[in-house]
């Protein structure tokens, strides 16, 4: 039996008994229900690192938003301007593969060139 499945063995056995020793069942039952909630709490909450890509990205979509055709050159010199030190093209083209695939820009391919573009309403993703 896993640790968690005998945790909850052991919780259902108490909730059910309501033994002769109450105080000390609903302390145990108190602390393994704030044990359970702060592991919840870990899970929901993402790691530092993801969360600062997300609000860069969030910060890059707006600029792209004004318009223009953005490539990953582009994209660099924006991180740049903007203090995003230490990245370079394999971070710009991953940021704007992740809003591509999201649906917040359309990618171009022509003849030797591929740019993106805001996604307007009804627009498709790659063009």
């Amino acid at each position: 039996m896993r640790a968690a499945d005998q945790s909850e063995y052991i919780v259902q056995c108490i909730r059910e008994a309501g033994s002769m020793y109450e105080d000390d069942a609903r302390a145990f039952l108190a602390e393994h229900d704030a044990h359970i909630r702060a592991e919840a709490l870990a899970e929901s909450v993402p790691p530092p690192a993801l969360a600062a890509d997300t609000t860069r990205r969030a910060h890059l979509l707006h600029a792209i938003s004004a318009g223009g055709r953005w490539k990953s050159g582009a994209v660099v010199l924006w991180y740049e301007r903007n203090n995003y030190a230490g990245l370079g093209v394999r971070a710009a083209r991953h940021d704007l593969a992740i809003l591509c695939d999201s649906g917040a820009l359309v990618q171009h391919d022509e003849k030797g060139v591929r740019w993106f573009s805001a996604a307007r309403e009804g627009g498709g993703r790659r063009g």
